[in-house]
């Protein structure tokens, strides 16, 4: 029976549906944002709290670090550069969520394989999209900051994983196989070995042509070959049978 080959996945395709996906990501929320506008729907409090003025933002500490006030400065970073404009408070609001989407694809990759990391990378830039809407992505949330932390810990956790595997299956190599080890797989391949010959010898073997038919009748038995002994011999003057004759002897006429 034939063994059925692993149909593998090219990593050239792979990079292309990873690059198609991000590029529709993108691509779908430069369509919404001409087509609704960049007016910010919701969590306008924290562009208000982030916008660029005389006033500097109070400074993080301890007491008051949240997810609210890191997101916070870092929008007020960004339209440090910008301005005070709410197309760039969205676009960064997208370019985090892209961020931990992409750490997520490649600790899962990583971890587990691209059998569940494309599929995963397909979900989280599409879904959100066609089930929340339009509007969603107008919507400042803090969670984006969550979300790509998490991203963060799982790459750096899926790296250590894959380095420390793979140490252990070197020093596993490296490690000679012990007497008993040996022992056992050699009593293995014996096992094996017999069961096979035991296998070949019952399956009937082709006859040839040359080959005569077998008789069922009985044969006759093999010679086996007899010395004559005697319990008593005869003297050496008695075995001699020749007796010498006359010349005029001629009884034989």
């Amino acid at each position: 029976m034939k063994q059925n080959k692993k149909i593998r996945f090219p990593i050239w395709a792979e990079m292309i549906l990873v690059i198609a996906l991000v590029a529709a990501f993108v691509a779908i929320r430069i369509y919404l944002l001409d087509s609704n506008g960049c007016e910010i729907q919701g969590g306008i409090s924290f562009f208000e709290a982030a916008q660029v003025s005389g006033t500097a933002l109070p400074l993080l500490s301890l007491q008051n670090l949240s997810v609210s006030g890191v997101y916070t400065y870092l929008l007020h970073f960004v339209l440090s550069f910008f301005g005070n404009r709410q197309d760039a408070a969205i676009w960064f609001q997208n370019a985090v969520y892209l961020l931990g989407m992409i750490l997520f694809y490649f600790a899962i990759r990583i971890a587990v394989g691209k059998v569940l990391a494309v599929p995963f990378l397909a979900v989280s830039a599409l879904l959100p999209t066609f089930v929340f809407g339009g509007d969603h992505i107008r919507v400042l949330e803090p969670c984006v900051l969550v979300w790509t932390a998490i991203g963060i810990v799982l790459f750096v956790l899926a790296v250590i994983y894959r380095l420390v595997r793979g140490a252990i299956k070197k020093r596993r190599e490296a490690i000679p196989v012990s007497s008993s080890e040996e022992a056992a797989q050699s009593a293995v391949s014996r096992s094996e070995e017999t069961v096979q010959n035991s296998w070949e010898e019952s399956e009937p073997k082709p006859r040839k042509r040359t080959d005569p038919i077998p008789n069922p009748l009985p044969g006759p038995k093999k010679h086996v070959k007899r010395e004559l002994d005697f319990d008593i011999e005869p003297e050496e003057n008695r075995l001699e049978f020749d007796h010498k004759i006359s010349e005029n002897d001629d009884f034989d006429l």
